[in-house]
């Protein structure tokens, strides 16, 4: 899925202030921007406008800025794929939940166009100053990093974009985690404020909650688990504060999946780069008139939700814990392919998985989650899930096998 790269601010809770119109923000901003520059370990190059915006304007401001890299077919044709794999409920209008979710909780977003912070004409809540933290910080590394030029280089690559998002949304999250530690030591906030502030904001979650478990994953996972990429790992990383040489290196050299992202240490210490899979056009295996429609990449963290479990939730305190976000059967993930072909039959979905041994092939074989009309077939370290109605549907098997095997030999070769 492709994330978007914007606030979505949930459960954040600060003292509440004087907010009385535009003097009183643009005074705001200007003294976190230096509080900012002083955490994050770099400097402004130029101030960030500040602009208010209504809730309607903000909600075409999401719309048109998901359509410049997940365009309507896009949508269209990864909601069809998910829906067939089990990841999302039959008939789920995807693009419209994750607007409907942004438009309820977000308070404030930075926009990489015209390198402007907008803050929404009814935000006046206690969050607002972490909101501004977290906005600010956005606006910085994109002075420094081009955050759109980053995102459009990866725009082919779903699970590649997603773990770069984790990178910018942890460097705002990183950020305003340690803003708010410093308030607290400073005791310009109590403990016992923030955890009144926390719970009081943490009612805002009801929606969220009530969303597919892919949405959830797809929207927190980049703050949740970038905060924790960046601090390689270590919970107490942050009372050491921002390591400014981590956070530019992440940005220089971005983690290629959520793989690197959920397991630290297979970017910080020993890389391990994702198998590149690209079956190619198998629409001829289907018969006259069949044509691929779209294709993408889950990644590690949404292939776990194919697999057997424990349940979490994303919003609660464990959630800082990446090994909650995936599982023994996701483990051990390599790469992975899923295409949407249509066909005279009905629509055909294929899920092409690689995987670092046949041992963990199996393991995902076995803890599979099996979803209607999906058929499963392994051949050494790759599993395939063929989805749909269509009886052509199994003549992909041996070809993208074949591809997948191919694919996994070059994992092989690369690691001797």
């Amino acid at each position: 899925m492709r994330l978007l790269v914007f606030a979505l601010i949930v459960a954040l809770a600060v003292p509440a202030r004087a907010q009385e119109g535009a003097p009183a923000i643009d005074a705001l901003v200007t003294r976190l921007s230096k509080e900012v520059e002083q955490l994050r370990g770099r400097r402004f190059l130029r101030p960030v406008a500040v602009r208010r915006i209504s809730d309607a304007a903000a909600r075409a401001h999401f719309e048109a800025r998901t359509l410049e890299t997940w365009p309507a077919e896009k949508i269209a044709a990864d909601s069809l794929a998910y829906q067939a794999l089990g990841l999302l409920p039959a008939g789920h209008d995807l693009l419209k939940s994750l607007l409907d979710l942004l438009e309820e909780q977000a308070t404030g977003f930075y926009d990489p166009k015209t390198d402007t912070f907008f803050l929404l004409e009814d935000a006046t809540d206690a969050s607002l100053p972490a909101v501004i933290v977290h906005e600010l910080t956005h606006a910085l590394d994109d002075q420094h990093f081009g955050l759109d030029a980053a995102l459009d280089g990866l725009k082919h690559d779903d699970d590649a974009s997603s773990a770069y998002a984790a990178v910018v949304e942890g460097s705002g999250s990183l950020v305003m985690s340690a803003w708010l530690l410093a308030e607290i030591k400073s005791g310009r906030m109590s403990a016992e404020a923030m955890a009144g502030l926390v719970n009081a904001e943490a009612a805002r979650g009801a929606s969220l909650r009530a969303a597919p478990a892919l949405v959830q994953r797809s929207l927190l996972g980049p703050y949740v688990l970038g905060q924790a990429f960046l601090q390689r790992g270590d919970p107490l990383a942050l009372i050491r504060g921002v390591v400014a040489a981590d956070v530019d290196a992440a940005f220089t050299r971005p983690p290629r999946s959520t793989e690197q992202v959920l397991h630290p240490e297979k970017y910080w210490k020993q890389a391990e780069e994702p198998v590149a899979v690209d079956l190619g056009d198998l629409s001829s295996h289907l018969g006259p008139g069949a044509r691929q429609r779209g294709q993408g990449r889950l990644g590690e963290m949404l292939v776990a939700l194919l697999t057997r479990g424990p349940a979490f939730d994303p919003l609660s305190p464990a959630a800082a814990d990446a090994r909650r976000w995936t599982t023994p059967g996701a483990r051990g993930w390599a790469g992975d392919q899923y295409q949407l072909y249509e066909t005279a039959d009905g629509p055909v979905t294929l899920l092409t998985t690689v995987w670092d041994s046949e041992e963990e092939a199996i393991e995902f074989r076995s803890q599979w989650k099996p979803a209607p009309s999906c058929a499963p077939f392994r051949s050494g370290s790759a599993v395939l899930l063929v989805c749909g109605t269509s009886p052509r549907g199994a003549d992909l098997a041996a070809p993208a096998l074949g591809k997948a095997r191919e694919a996994a030999a070059s994992r092989a070769r690369d690691v001797r």
